[in-house]
């Protein structure tokens, strides 16, 4: 893993406008996820996989902090490191050494990008769905296949790798090689076999959190409006987006303990069948539902992206249509009065 490169500009404008600055890009740490810039002018960078921060002042790095443990031990841990470095897939990068391959290139932060991708060799293209709580929402995908997390790390792997010209049968079982640091901060390489890949991936992703929502009370009960877009929701949304804590397994939540499960993300809000709900259909008899876990930053909507908001997602639904979601629902009398829709879009965003 490559140290990634600061450039602070100095916000002057030079000739035509153009931000004028002599300085150069400042190598900081690996996978730098956030940036601060202190009263005494010194710029902080949060680094995430080097458990570090970088101080940035006069175009060079004048300290680092370590902020936790540079080993990385444990399968989830290593598997972080793969989510974020372009080394899971070295045959599948971009030329050039800037290149940046990587599950989070469109995971950002393990959510979503906002933008379509190319899925089964170009056969269709579809929206990034969230990785967030994945460990309680299989199957996976639109086509709800594979059915399993390590089933999904294995088709992760399988299809992001190149090599299917020059090696048919064995292109996607390769080692990695990922170069940390150790206890005594000493660069170490260590080769991951194509199974400790998947096992590593499939640890990690299976601990990735769904984010709370700033939309949610502060509490561990819904506001009056949003239970009753709960209420709403309950009548005409959970044939497809279920109020069970697991999906593969189908567990009810109990009522009492709803609202809090809800709100701290740990109901599924999907279900293992495919659904035609009037959105392109990828697989045979429809798309898998996504989670409506952290709906309110996963926008545009639907498998195509053709709902900007949740608006227009609310629109667009009719839960008496044959084509729930159709677009030509949206051409007709609203299936919700302007108070329902009110009420429905405060409990998802709460979500």
């Amino acid at each position: 893993m490559r140290p990634r490169r600061l450039l602070v500009l100095d916000g002057r404008l030079g000739a035509a406008g153009a931000l004028a600055s002599a300085a150069e890009p400042v190598p900081v740490g690996e996978n730098p996820s956030a940036v601060a810039v202190l009263p005494d002018g010194r710029v902080v960078t949060a680094d995430r996989l080097g458990d570090a921060l970088s101080f940035v002042a006069g175009g060079r790095v004048v300290a680092s902090l370590s902020v936790g443990v540079p080993e990385r031990r444990t399968p989830a841990e290593l598997g972080e490191r793969l989510f974020y470095s372009r080394e899971l897939v070295p045959n599948n990068t971009a030329a050039g050494p800037l290149s940046l391959y990587t599950c989070a290139a469109c995971h950002a932060d393990g959510h979503v990008d906002g933008r379509r991708h190319p899925a089964k060799r170009n056969r269709f293209f579809s929206m990034t769905e969230s990785c967030r709580g994945l460990a309680t929402t299989a199957p996976y995908l639109n086509l709800g296949d594979p059915t399993t997390i390590a089933d999904f790390a294995d088709n992760i792997v399988a299809t992001h790798a190149q090599g299917a010209e020059q090696n048919p049968s064995g292109f996607a079982d390769y080692p990695v090689r990922l170069r940390m640091r150790d206890a005594a901060l000493d660069i170490r390489e260590r080769v991951l076999s194509p199974g400790e890949v998947r096992a590593a991936l499939a640890a990690y992703m299976a601990r990735i959190p769904p984010e709370p929502s700033p939309f949610a009370p502060a509490g561990q009960r819904l506001t009056a409006a949003e239970r009753r877009g709960l209420s709403l929701f309950q009548s005409g949304c959970t044939g497809c987006h279920e109020l069970v804590g697991n999906s593969a397994l189908g567990n009810s939540v109990p009522a009492r303990l709803l609202e809090r499960r809800l709100l701290s993300g740990k109901v599924a809000l999907t279900s293992p069948r495919r659904h035609a709900v009037g959105t392109p259909v990828l697989g045979e008899g429809g798309n898998n539902p996504p989670s409506l876990r952290g709906v309110w930053d996963a926008a545009p909507y639907f498998s195509d992206g053709s709902a900007r908001t949740l608006q227009e997602v609310l629109r667009r639904t009719d839960p008496d249509s044959a084509r729930v979601h159709g677009p030509e629902n949206a051409t007709r009398p609203p299936a919700f009065s302007a108070d329902e829709r009110d009420d429905l879009l405060a409990f998802l965003r709460a979500l």
